[in-house]
């Protein structure tokens, strides 16, 4: 069993787990529906992340020029997901509000500065695959992380505030 077989094997079964998990979350009826929409949506994107990063790292990518670097915006659109998913798990929110969307600026501007490699041919991007890294790869992972540790603070705070109102509400808090 050659390498390039074992990873599309892991691939597949990734994918398969992940389709199969989305559709058991978008279909529960008795469960928090914003909540389980966030989720899926969390894991179609890590899906889809670790699906390019695979074609990536094993050079299938050359068979699929057009996925080259399209996992790159995507930690820039995780990490809010992940956010939200908390806030919908701890307060009634029922719907995504339009003044949440400044949380999406970050995705929407990096993905707007790679429209041009996006659209370029596939040789242009064929050569990216084997190219040093430019600068601007570097500093949207230091963004990234950055914004990862926001988002993990403010789902900290989320939590804590959540843990506050429910220890306000019960005095007895073991089936809580």
């Amino acid at each position: 069993m050659t390498v390039t077989t074992l990873y599309l094997g892991l691939l597949l079964a990734t994918l398969a787990q992940s389709i199969l998990l989305i559709a058991v979350l978008l279909t529960n009826k008795h469960s928090n529906k914003v909540a389980n929409y966030f989720l899926s949506g969390i894991i179609a994107l890590f899906s889809y992340y670790t699906l390019v990063k695979i074609l990536c790292s094993t050079n299938l990518i050359l068979n699929y020029p057009h996925f080259t670097q399209t996992y790159r915006p995507l930690p820039f659109l995780i990490w809010p997901a992940f956010y939200f998913y908390t806030k919908a798990m701890t307060s009634s929110i029922t719907r995504f509000q339009v003044k949440n969307s400044i949380h999406l600026l970050p995705f929407v501007l990096y993905s707007s500065f790679l429209l041009p490699f996006y659209f370029s041919d596939e040789v242009t991007k064929l050569q990216s695959v084997s190219d040093p890294i430019p600068f601007h790869y570097t500093l949207a992972v230091v963004l990234q992380t950055a914004l990862l540790l926001l988002y993990l603070i403010l789902s900290y705070r989320e939590l804590r505030d959540h843990q506050h109102r429910i220890e306000d509400v019960f005095s007895n808090l073991e089936k809580v």
